[in-house]
């Protein structure tokens, strides 16, 4: 470590105290533990398979269809989309 001009080499500006100063760029604070629910910048989100994206995709399209089908005034259309989307949900669980 670096010998400072008061000659306390990272102590405080008063030799006698012993409490180290910080070290530049290193926070204070509470430390943040693998596992705790910590949504800030550094967050990190599990892998989402491509199978559930796939079944998601599938849900919302029909899902939209049904609605533009229904806004349409085709009813039979609109519930047999409506059907499959609540079948493709089902593999969501």
């Amino acid at each position: 470590m670096a010998r400072s001009p008061s000659g306390t080499a990272g102590y405080g500006a008063r030799g006698g105290t012993r409490r180290p100063v910080a070290a530049a760029g290193r926070r204070r604070g509470p430390s943040i533990r693998a596992g705790s629910r910590s949504h800030g910048l550094g967050a990190q989100y599990g892998a989402v398979p491509l199978s559930r994206i796939v079944w998601l995709t599938t849900v919302g399209a029909c899902l939209i269809m049904s609605v533009i089908l229904l806004a349409s005034g085709y009813l039979g259309y609109a519930g047999v989309l409506l059907a499959i989307a609540l079948s493709a949900a089902i593999n969501l669980r």
